[in-house]
């Protein structure tokens, strides 16, 4: 199976230590205490709020099934990041008119990084794929994007968008006027690898 690096096995168990989860105080005590053994993995569920514990070797069994399928990921051979990092800049710069699309330029970003939440609701409870670009070349991009198009939720879909050319074909209706005046351009960047 190879070496696994779980990138901070402690992250994961302190998402489910936040306050909010409004758990008893007997089950505190209980997680607190599980929360100390090495073997486990403590987690949210993909859906419903649901705390799992899984045994850590489970977890990174599902996580390798889930990453050998050559259909939906590529092995790398070495680290994509400095040159992911330059391409972004590179096509930011080239649609660059001002300031604004210049401060989405990245400089020391973090590589995206895989975490699986348990399905608990299917058999077997296989694990839903996540992709974490907190961080990542795109942050700054997905924030000024999520900034530009908050006003419109709701005017095109109630929920989401197919793919990129229904997006495009509900948006081409927007006007102008209609976007702050420094938010006039639209940036369609794809990530390769």
């Amino acid at each position: 199976m190879g070496k696994c690096h779980i990138q901070d096995k402690n992250k994961v168990k302190e998402k489910c230590f936040n306050r909010d989860c409004r758990l008893p105080k007997k089950h505190w005590v209980a997680l607190s205490a599980l929360k100390e053994l090495d073997n486990i993995i403590i987690t949210k569920a993909d859906k419903g709020g649901q705390v799992v514990i899984l045994e850590l070797s489970d977890y990174v069994k599902k996580a390798y099934d889930l990453l050998n399928d050559s259909e939906t990921y590529e092995k790398l051979s070495k680290n994509p990041l400095k040159t992911s990092a330059a391409e972004f800049n590179k096509q930011v710069c080239k649609i660059s008119v001002d300031n604004c699309i210049n401060n989405l330029k990245v400089t020391s970003p973090k590589l995206p990084y895989f975490y699986g939440l348990p399905k608990v609701h299917k058999a077997d409870i296989p694990l839903r794929s996540i992709i974490s670009n907190r961080g990542s070349c795109t942050t700054k991009l997905s924030k000024w994007l999520s900034d530009l198009f908050s006003p419109f939720v709701g005017q095109f879909s109630n929920s989401h968008f197919k793919n990129s050319s229904d997006f495009i074909s509900k948006i081409k209706d927007i006007r102008q006027a209609q976007l702050r005046p420094h938010q006039g351009i639209y940036i369609i960047y794809n990530s390769k690898g």
